[in-house]
Order: C-alpha cells, then structure tokens, then sequence
C-alpha cells in the first residue's frame, strides 16, 4: 500500500485528494495479483492476442464483456460480484501491458485524446 501512495505523489495526486485512498488500494491489490497472473497467463500469448484487430469477437473484448456480463448478473451488492470486476480490471491491465509490449505507450495527453474521439466530448460533458 505504501508504494502504491508514493506512485500518486509522484503523479501529483496530494494524500488528501478525496478518492486516493481508494485508488491507492486498489493500485495496490491490483500489483498484489501480478505474481499469480503473470505466472497463470503467458505474456507471449497474450501479445498474440493483442495483435489480432478489436473487434466484438476478438479475445480480449470478450474477456473483457464476460466479466462486465457476470458482474451484472451478480450485482455490486455481493462480494462475488465486485470480486468479478476487479478480475475485469485486472483483464484490462494485462490487455494493456500488452499493448505497451506490442505497440508501445500511449499518448500522454489524455486531454488531446479525448477531443479527438467522435462523441466522447459529448459522453463527458455534463
């Protein structure tokens, strides 16, 4: 948990922001899996995976809809189903270091994306 403070000081996020806490938990059970996945999941196949093109079949946007399907099924009520999206969560972060292996790191101005997307303005303006 520790660590996972110090990464959003260093990311500018001061300890009294109101959710770190709950970021700061969750970045940490988040790193608190890796030993298990990365010993569960070949990072080889994975990037297979990753460069097949995205669409509504495609592995990782299956997974990815499975988990959100099962959540919904168990509702956010019961242990099980938030346990089931914090496996979403930890499907995404494999998808994504997969990417970053595969095609390398995203852009780092999340403000230029966002305006560039069709419709997402739309999605996050109040």
């Amino acid at each position: 948990m520790q660590a996972a403070w110090r990464l959003l000081r260093l990311c500018g996020v001061p300890v009294g922001t109101a959710g770190a806490r709950e970021v700061a938990w969750f970045l940490a059970w988040l790193a608190g899996q890796q030993p298990k996945v990365l010993s569960r999941f070949d990072p080889g196949r994975n990037d297979e995976h990753t460069r097949e093109p995205v669409h509504d079949e495609s592995y990782w946007w299956t997974k990815l809809c499975m988990y959100h399907h099962r959540a919904a099924q168990l509702g956010l009520e019961s242990p099980e189903g938030r346990q089931v999206v914090f496996e979403l969560a930890a499907t995404a972060a494999g998808w994504c270091a997969s990417i970053v292996r595969v095609y390398g790191q995203p852009s780092s101005a999340s403000d230029d994306f966002r305006a560039g997307v069709t419709g997402l303005d739309a999605m996050t303006k109040p």
